[in-house]
Protein backbone atom coordinates (compact mmCIF):
# COMPACT_ATOMS: atom_id res chain seq x y z
CA UNK A 1 0.00 0.00 0.00
CA UNK A 2 1.05 3.59 -0.65
CA UNK A 3 2.07 5.35 2.56
CA UNK A 4 3.10 8.63 0.89
CA UNK A 5 -0.31 10.29 1.26
CA UNK A 6 -2.65 10.77 4.17
CA UNK A 7 -5.51 8.36 4.68
CA UNK A 8 -8.68 9.88 3.27
CA UNK A 9 -11.74 10.46 5.42
CA UNK A 10 -13.75 8.33 2.99
CA UNK A 11 -11.44 5.38 3.61
CA UNK A 12 -11.67 5.81 7.37
CA UNK A 13 -15.47 5.95 7.24
CA UNK A 14 -15.63 2.88 4.99
CA UNK A 15 -13.69 0.80 7.52
CA UNK A 16 -16.51 0.48 10.02
CA UNK A 17 -15.04 -1.91 12.60
CA UNK A 18 -11.87 -1.97 14.69
CA UNK A 19 -10.73 -5.20 13.02
CA UNK A 20 -11.17 -3.84 9.50
CA UNK A 21 -9.26 -0.65 10.25
CA UNK A 22 -6.52 -2.50 12.14
CA UNK A 23 -5.96 -4.85 9.19
CA UNK A 24 -5.86 -1.92 6.75
CA UNK A 25 -3.41 0.08 8.88
CA UNK A 26 -1.18 -2.95 9.47
CA UNK A 27 -0.90 -3.65 5.77
CA UNK A 28 -0.41 0.03 5.01
CA UNK A 29 2.52 0.07 7.44
CA UNK A 30 4.02 -2.94 5.64
CA UNK A 31 3.69 -5.21 8.66
CA UNK A 32 2.77 -8.87 8.83
CA UNK A 33 0.67 -10.14 11.71
CA UNK A 34 3.87 -11.52 13.22
CA UNK A 35 5.62 -8.14 12.89
CA UNK A 36 2.76 -6.40 14.65
CA UNK A 37 2.47 -9.03 17.36
CA UNK A 38 6.16 -8.62 18.21
CA UNK A 39 5.88 -4.82 18.24
CA UNK A 40 2.89 -4.74 20.61
CA UNK A 41 3.77 -7.77 22.73
CA UNK A 42 1.02 -10.24 21.91
CA UNK A 43 0.60 -13.40 19.84
CA UNK A 44 -0.16 -13.83 16.14
CA UNK A 45 -3.42 -15.50 17.11
CA UNK A 46 -4.47 -12.48 19.17
CA UNK A 47 -3.78 -10.13 16.24
CA UNK A 48 -5.76 -12.42 13.95
CA UNK A 49 -8.72 -12.48 16.33
CA UNK A 50 -8.61 -8.70 16.69
CA UNK A 51 -8.70 -8.27 12.92
CA UNK A 52 -11.65 -10.66 12.71
CA UNK A 53 -13.46 -8.78 15.50
CA UNK A 54 -13.41 -11.95 17.59
CA UNK A 55 -11.50 -10.32 20.45
CA UNK A 56 -12.18 -7.08 22.31
CA UNK A 57 -9.30 -4.60 21.96
CA UNK A 58 -7.70 -3.15 25.07
CA UNK A 59 -8.14 0.58 24.46
CA UNK A 60 -5.18 1.63 26.60
CA UNK A 61 -2.88 -0.84 24.83
CA UNK A 62 -4.12 0.33 21.43
CA UNK A 63 -3.22 3.86 22.45
CA UNK A 64 0.16 3.05 23.99
CA UNK A 65 1.43 0.25 21.71
CA UNK A 66 -0.56 -0.17 18.50
CA UNK A 67 -0.56 3.48 17.39
CA UNK A 68 3.27 3.78 17.41
CA UNK A 69 3.70 0.35 15.79
CA UNK A 70 1.30 1.29 12.99
CA UNK A 71 3.32 4.46 12.25
CA UNK A 72 0.43 6.86 12.76
CA UNK A 73 2.42 9.78 14.18
CA UNK A 74 1.32 12.06 11.35
CA UNK A 75 -2.17 10.58 10.95
CA UNK A 76 -4.30 12.15 13.74
CA UNK A 77 -7.59 11.26 12.05
CA UNK A 78 -6.58 7.58 11.76
CA UNK A 79 -5.39 7.52 15.38
CA UNK A 80 -8.66 8.95 16.67
CA UNK A 81 -10.71 6.65 14.42
CA UNK A 82 -8.89 3.53 15.65
CA UNK A 83 -9.32 4.55 19.30
CA UNK A 84 -12.97 5.39 18.74
CA UNK A 85 -13.64 2.03 17.07
CA UNK A 86 -11.82 0.25 19.92
CA UNK A 87 -14.06 1.99 22.47
CA UNK A 88 -17.09 1.37 20.26
CA UNK A 89 -16.35 -2.37 20.26
CA UNK A 90 -16.68 -2.29 24.05
CA UNK A 91 -19.90 -0.29 23.81
CA UNK A 92 -21.39 -2.80 21.39
CA UNK A 93 -20.32 -5.66 23.64
CA UNK A 94 -21.89 -3.92 26.63
CA UNK A 95 -25.12 -3.31 24.70
CA UNK A 96 -25.28 -6.95 23.66
CA UNK A 97 -24.57 -8.10 27.21
CA UNK A 98 -27.22 -5.78 28.59
CA UNK A 99 -29.75 -7.11 26.08
CA UNK A 100 -29.22 -10.70 27.20
CA UNK A 101 -28.47 -9.99 30.86
CA UNK A 102 -29.29 -6.44 32.00
CA UNK A 103 -27.47 -6.98 35.30
CA UNK A 104 -24.17 -7.84 33.62
CA UNK A 105 -23.39 -4.30 32.51
CA UNK A 106 -23.46 -3.14 36.13
CA UNK A 107 -20.75 -5.69 36.96
CA UNK A 108 -18.15 -3.95 34.76
CA UNK A 109 -16.86 -0.75 36.38
CA UNK A 110 -15.18 1.87 34.20
CA UNK A 111 -12.42 4.31 35.08
CA UNK A 112 -10.45 7.17 33.54
CA UNK A 113 -6.95 8.03 34.80
CA UNK A 114 -6.38 11.77 34.50
CA UNK A 115 -2.95 13.46 34.17
CA UNK A 116 -1.39 13.92 37.60
CA UNK A 117 -1.02 17.51 38.82
CA UNK A 118 2.52 18.75 39.43
CA UNK A 119 2.69 20.57 42.79
CA UNK A 120 6.47 21.02 42.62
CA UNK A 121 8.19 24.25 41.64
CA UNK A 122 10.14 22.51 38.87
CA UNK A 123 8.07 22.44 35.63
CA UNK A 124 10.28 19.58 34.45
CA UNK A 125 8.39 17.30 36.81
CA UNK A 126 5.43 17.45 34.40
CA UNK A 127 6.96 14.55 32.49
CA UNK A 128 7.35 12.55 35.68
CA UNK A 129 3.70 13.22 36.62
CA UNK A 130 2.43 12.17 33.20
CA UNK A 131 4.60 9.07 33.27
CA UNK A 132 3.32 8.09 36.70
CA UNK A 133 -0.29 8.43 35.55
CA UNK A 134 0.46 6.37 32.42
CA UNK A 135 2.09 3.60 34.45
CA UNK A 136 -0.95 3.41 36.72
CA UNK A 137 -3.27 3.41 33.71
CA UNK A 138 -1.34 0.52 32.15
CA UNK A 139 -1.44 -1.40 35.45
CA UNK A 140 -5.21 -0.96 35.65
CA UNK A 141 -5.67 -2.41 32.17
CA UNK A 142 -4.33 -5.73 33.50
CA UNK A 143 -7.33 -6.09 35.78
CA UNK A 144 -10.09 -8.22 34.28
CA UNK A 145 -13.58 -6.76 33.95
CA UNK A 146 -12.39 -3.18 34.41
CA UNK A 147 -12.87 -0.84 31.45
CA UNK A 148 -10.09 1.77 31.28
CA UNK A 149 -10.46 4.86 29.10
CA UNK A 150 -7.65 5.40 26.58
CA UNK A 151 -4.86 7.78 27.51
CA UNK A 152 -5.58 10.11 24.57
CA UNK A 153 -9.16 10.60 25.68
CA UNK A 154 -8.35 11.12 29.36
CA UNK A 155 -5.33 13.37 28.77
CA UNK A 156 -7.33 15.60 26.42
CA UNK A 157 -8.72 17.21 29.59
CA UNK A 158 -5.27 18.21 30.88
CA UNK A 159 -5.21 21.83 31.98
CA UNK A 160 -8.97 22.26 31.69
CA UNK A 161 -10.86 23.63 34.68
CA UNK A 162 -13.57 20.97 34.87
CA UNK A 163 -15.06 19.12 37.80
CA UNK A 164 -14.18 15.43 37.98
CA UNK A 165 -17.87 14.50 37.78
CA UNK A 166 -18.28 16.56 34.61
CA UNK A 167 -15.28 14.82 33.04
CA UNK A 168 -16.78 11.49 34.06
CA UNK A 169 -20.02 12.34 32.31
CA UNK A 170 -18.20 13.43 29.16
CA UNK A 171 -16.10 10.25 29.09
CA UNK A 172 -19.12 8.12 30.02
CA UNK A 173 -17.35 6.44 32.96
CA UNK A 174 -18.44 5.99 36.55
CA UNK A 175 -15.03 6.61 38.18
CA UNK A 176 -12.35 9.27 37.75
CA UNK A 177 -8.84 8.86 39.15
CA UNK A 178 -6.92 12.07 39.81
CA UNK A 179 -3.49 12.50 41.36
CA UNK A 180 -1.13 15.12 42.73
CA UNK A 181 2.63 14.81 42.93
CA UNK A 182 5.01 16.90 45.03
CA UNK A 183 8.78 16.48 45.01
CA UNK A 184 11.07 18.26 47.45
CA UNK A 185 14.74 17.32 47.69
CA UNK A 186 14.79 13.53 48.14
CA UNK A 187 11.14 13.31 49.23
CA UNK A 188 8.18 12.42 47.04
CA UNK A 189 4.50 12.63 47.95
CA UNK A 190 1.78 11.21 45.71
CA UNK A 191 -1.89 11.75 46.52
CA UNK A 192 -4.56 9.92 44.53
CA UNK A 193 -8.27 10.69 44.57
CA UNK A 194 -10.75 8.14 43.24
CA UNK A 195 -14.02 9.94 42.52
CA UNK A 196 -17.31 8.39 41.49
CA UNK A 197 -20.20 10.37 40.02
CA UNK A 198 -21.83 10.63 43.42
CA UNK A 199 -18.91 10.92 45.86
CA UNK A 200 -15.21 10.46 46.54
CA UNK A 201 -14.77 6.70 46.73
CA UNK A 202 -11.25 6.57 48.13
CA UNK A 203 -8.11 8.53 48.78
CA UNK A 204 -4.58 7.19 48.70
CA UNK A 205 -1.50 9.04 49.89
CA UNK A 206 2.01 7.70 49.37
CA UNK A 207 5.09 9.35 50.85
CA UNK A 208 8.38 8.07 49.54
CA UNK A 209 12.02 8.74 50.17
CA UNK A 210 13.64 8.74 46.74
CA UNK A 211 17.06 7.99 48.21
CA UNK A 212 16.05 5.34 50.73
CA UNK A 213 13.02 3.94 48.89
CA UNK A 214 10.93 3.83 52.06
CA UNK A 215 7.18 4.10 51.77
CA UNK A 216 4.49 5.24 54.16
CA UNK A 217 1.09 4.46 52.70
CA UNK A 218 -2.40 5.21 54.01
CA UNK A 219 -5.12 4.05 54.12
CA UNK A 220 -4.31 0.88 52.17
CA UNK A 221 -1.88 -1.34 54.12
CA UNK A 222 -1.54 -3.66 51.12
CA UNK A 223 0.62 -1.09 49.33
CA UNK A 224 3.94 -1.40 51.12
CA UNK A 225 7.57 -2.05 50.32
CA UNK A 226 8.34 -0.39 47.00
CA UNK A 227 4.77 0.84 46.45
CA UNK A 228 4.35 -1.24 43.30
CA UNK A 229 1.74 0.30 41.01
CA UNK A 230 0.06 -2.98 40.16
CA UNK A 231 -0.71 -3.53 43.82
CA UNK A 232 -2.08 0.00 44.02
CA UNK A 233 -4.21 -0.59 40.95
CA UNK A 234 -5.83 -3.66 42.48
CA UNK A 235 -6.70 -1.64 45.59
CA UNK A 236 -8.13 1.12 43.41
CA UNK A 237 -10.20 -1.36 41.41
CA UNK A 238 -11.45 -2.89 44.67
CA UNK A 239 -12.44 0.52 46.05
CA UNK A 240 -14.12 1.42 42.75
CA UNK A 241 -16.20 -1.73 42.89
CA UNK A 242 -17.03 -1.19 46.57
CA UNK A 243 -18.21 2.34 45.86
CA UNK A 244 -20.60 0.89 43.30
CA UNK A 245 -21.85 -1.72 45.78
CA UNK A 246 -20.12 -4.66 44.10
CA UNK A 247 -17.78 -5.86 46.87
Amino acid sequence: MDMTGSISSQTLERLATFGELLRYLRRRAGLTQTDLSIAVGCSDAQISRLEQNLRLPNVANVDARFLPALKLKHEPAARERLLWLAADAHRQWADAAAATDPASIADTPSIAVMPFLNLSTDPGNEYFCDGLAEELLNALTKIRRLFVVARASAFSFKGKDLDAREIGRRLNVDTILEGRVKRADDRLRVSVHLTSIGHVAARLAVRRSIAGCTTDTRPFPEITGNGHLFGASNCIAHESGRARGQV
